[in-house]
């Protein structure tokens, strides 16, 4: 008689581990399915030699600015 009662007897430390176990496995199906149009739109960043385009660009600087990055350098 006494090891029935001991079977029916919940095991609280397991039921804690499995509520555990699912609110992390929950939190990171959750997750990965909120990343997913992030990683999905990711551009191709493999290296292709055979373009060479060149950009270009405007920079307006005055001379006091360009004097304070000299001195910050060096």
């Amino acid at each position: 008689m006494e090891e029935k009662s001991e079977k029916n007897r919940l095991n609280y430390w397991k039921w804690a581990f499995l509520l555990l176990l699912s609110i992390v496995l929950g939190s990171v199906i959750w997750l990965s399915s909120q990343l997913t149009p992030f990683i999905q739109g990711e551009p191709n960043l493999s290296l292709n030699e055979s373009k060479k385009e060149e950009m270009t660009f405007q920079i307006q600087a005055r001379k006091k600015d360009l004097n304070q990055l000299v001195t910050k350098i060096y």
